[in-house]
């Protein structure tokens, strides 16, 4: 992944998307990933 990554916060999380033809075919439609806050752990320490 890029620095330009395209991505978007919701409640829970990161959605981080690839557009049609990035990483699967044009069928397959724009692909995303959900990232969950708890897998990035605590940082306070």
């Amino acid at each position: 992944m890029s620095e330009e990554q395209p991505f978007y916060i919701i409640e829970d999380g990161i959605v981080v998307y690839f557009g049609l033809y990035e990483i699967a075919p044009y069928a397959s439609g724009i692909r995303y990933f959900k990232i969950p806050y708890f897998l990035f752990g605590n940082s306070s320490g």
